[in-house]
């Protein structure tokens, strides 16, 4: 059971590591002001490769905290602090969703505005949430 954990934890850390690692070779996404449809294309697709790493570093991190909320609750046997923080992801992900659906409803009927809009706030939120798992328990 312990040898478990222990291959758990590494195969935990090694991939806070490589998610680590991946944000530091993190790329810029820029707009120039009065940019052309073809630009904007080009700058929302850097805004999803960058949504995607951030994506992976949150579930890296949430995965990193449940392995240790579960750890807490196997040694004192309280079940309600994991049960709390799942809840608390799933709240997370609804709140993401809907701030960043307002202010997307805000930039219409301009769509591409729209677009750029709700993937940089889901990419700030989401970088504001990680920071918040990096403080530990």
């Amino acid at each position: 059971m312990k040898k478990n954990n222990y291959i758990l934890c590494f195969s935990l850390s090694l991939l806070l590591l490589w998610a680590q690692q991946s944000m530091a070779a993190e790329q810029q996404c820029t707009l120039q002001s009065n940019a052309l449809p073809e630009q904007i294309k080009d700058y929302t697709q850097c805004l999803d490769a960058k949504l995607n790493k951030v994506q992976q570093q949150q579930d890296s991190w949430i995965q990193k905290r449940t392995f240790e909320l579960a750890e807490l609750e196997s040694e004192t046997g309280n079940t309600i602090i994991l049960s709390l923080f799942k809840q608390s992801i799933n709240a997370k992900d609804k709140y993401i969703q809907k701030s960043c659906q307002w202010r997307y409803m805000l930039k219409q009927p301009n769509s591409l505005e729209a677009v750029v809009t709700y993937k940089e706030c889901e990419i700030a939120m989401i970088e504001q949430f990680i920071q918040q798992l990096k403080m530990g328990l």
